[in-house]
């Protein structure tokens, strides 16, 4: 899985943000953990959407900016 997600990576020349939709839906925890160690090699900037706090967190971004729930 890592190095699937490496290879991914090395195809971005060019590229400066990446923009991840919910990038750990269908991951196992250890897909989870591969994808933090990739992204955190990743130079560029990130822009990503996702209901894992702790993936964020791991990750170490800057800002975290949680939206309210529509539901009642």
């Amino acid at each position: 899985m890592r190095a699937a997600l490496l290879a991914l990576l090395m195809g971005t020349d060019g590229v400066e943000l990446l923009v991840l939709d919910e990038p750990t839906y269908s991951l196992d925890i250890l897909g989870q953990e591969a994808l933090v160690k990739v992204l955190q090699e990743w130079k560029g900037g990130l822009l990503i959407s996702s209901h894992q706090r702790h993936f964020l967190e791991a990750l170490k971004v800057d800002r975290i900016i949680s939206l309210p729930s529509l539901q009642e």
